[in-house]
């Protein structure tokens, strides 16, 4: 299916959605939906929506990723990766919420000024399932991948809350239609995203911690084709050199795991290579 025509195929992953279909005959309240998020895009037309209205430079593929964040997820050819005509944007990076909404919510608000917003995984704990932090993230349109612990959730044998009735199946439906890894262009700089690192085994319960301090770890990364790699999984932030590359971590928005108990996000700025790390605390009285 190509990624940049627009005849590609939207598949659904709402729990009143069953199979794929045309972009020209998705129902009615679909394309309601699709006009609710992206009004000002003119993209909007390759979902079938015939507006004329709003920013003609848009690309087809934003309203594609804007459109998965809610609920709607659109398969591309296998290899494609997402280009944007912006070569300067700034990225809000978390992970390793852990169900934490009163942490994520703190995250999303210090990073109003980015353009984008980016989760590396974790989003649950492997036997604790958030319906509201999920929520938010698909709302806010955060481009997330799943994590060891969603992994647990999701492939776990006989893992419990597969069948729970708290577990919404809709939310539980787009957590499984996160990828495990994203490749994202932003003019000529190109961002890799991974929860612990490239080489984890797919829909793995576990993955490797990459620490600053792990030379040979670090120098694996190497291997991978991009300006910048976005890993999570460790808790701790940091940022390394790769030859070129910059290994950025955000640290955890949602659980902390050293003695300052201080939770952590960040901005990438992908024209400079820039991070500021935004850490804040919670009043847990």
């Amino acid at each position: 299916m190509a990624a940049t025509t627009p005849t590609a195929t939207f598949t659904r992953t709402l729990s009143d959605f069953a199979q794929a279909v045309e972009p020209n005959a998705l129902p009615e309240h679909v394309k309601h939906e699709v006009s609710r998020i992206v009004p000002d895009c003119a993209g909007c037309a390759v979902a079938g929506l015939g507006t004329d209205a709003g920013d003609r430079s848009a690309p087809a593929t934003e309203v594609a990723d804007r459109v998965t964040q809610r609920g709607l997820s659109i398969y591309w050819a296998p290899g494609h990766r997402r280009r944007t005509s912006r070569g300067t944007m700034k990225l809000g990076l978390i992970s390793d919420i852990h169900c934490n909404l009163p942490a994520l919510e703190r995250a999303l608000a210090l990073l109003q000024d980015c353009d984008e917003l980016i989760c590396a995984g974790d989003i649950n704990y492997q036997y604790r399932f958030s319906n509201s932090v999920l929520t938010l993230l698909r709302e806010r349109g955060v481009r997330s991948i799943a994590g060891n612990h969603d992994n647990t959730i999701l492939y776990a044998p006989g893992h419990p809350l597969r069948d729970s009735p708290t577990v919404d199946a809709g939310c539980f439906a787009y957590l499984k239609s996160l990828p495990e890894r994203l490749e994202l262009d932003y003019g000529e700089r190109r961002v890799a995203v991974f929860h612990g690192a490239p080489w984890d085994e797919p829909r793995g319960t576990s993955a490797c911690y990459v620490f600053p301090e792990d030379t040979r770890l670090l120098a694996r990364l190497g291997d991978v084709d991009a300006d910048f790699v976005v890993l999570g999984h460790t808790h701790r932030p940091f940022t390394a050199r790769v030859g070129p590359m910059l290994v950025v971590n955000p640290g955890s928005c949602g659980e902390p795991r050293d003695a300052s108990n201080t939770y952590s996000c960040a901005a990438l700025d992908v024209a400079s290579g820039e991070v500021e790390f935004r850490p804040f605390a919670l009043d847990e009285r």
